[in-house]
């Protein structure tokens, strides 16, 4: 919604949990991508699908984020 500085505040409070939480570790992602920086973003990708089991990624997380998104 365009609040990607709370968002990233945000993403900062879930580092304890995105380690073993499937849902901390997409939360996190959608917030990495959304900031549009490629190195983070490869680095959580790789843990959601660690934890995803047998649940679906959305496809638009997959995607490389688009360089600089998160400064719009």
């Amino acid at each position: 919604e365009g609040k990607v500085a709370d968002a990233a505040s945000l993403g900062e409070r879930l580092a304890g949990w995105v380690a073993r939480d499937y849902e901390c570790a997409l939360l996190r992602l959608r917030i990495v991508h959304a900031l549009g920086d490629p190195s983070p973003w490869q680095a959580e990708l790789a843990r959601a699908r660690a934890l995803a089991g047998e649940r679906t990624i959305p496809a638009a997380l997959q995607a490389a984020p688009a360089a600089g998104a998160g400064s719009r």
